[in-house]
């Protein structure tokens, strides 16, 4: 599984009127957020730069990621959930 797939199965829809997801992710998890359109909330933006530290010093804790999807990252959100809750029903 890619970070990007990890980051999308961990994030959860935060506020339903601005579009705002939220996930708790490693710092890789972030960057692939972002490099695949995902664009950080006012408040959020620092984290990509402590993310992009954390990577070159071989950090890896997570932190609230707090981010607006673009269109790409919008798709695969839905898709990753999708498959997620078909997972569920099978208990």
């Amino acid at each position: 599984m890619t970070n990007l797939e990890r980051a999308l199965k961990k994030a959860s829809l935060f506020d339903v009127h601005r579009k705002e997801w939220v996930a708790n992710l490693t710092p890789s998890e972030i960057l692939a957020l972002v490099e695949a359109g995902a664009q950080p909330v006012p408040s959020s933006k620092r984290c990509v730069q402590e993310a992009e530290a954390d990577v070159k010093a071989g950090r890896s804790g997570t932190r609230w990621f707090y981010f607006f999807p673009g269109k790409l990252v919008h798709t695969k959100l839905g898709n990753a959930h999708r498959r997620h809750d078909k997972g569920k029903g099978k208990q």
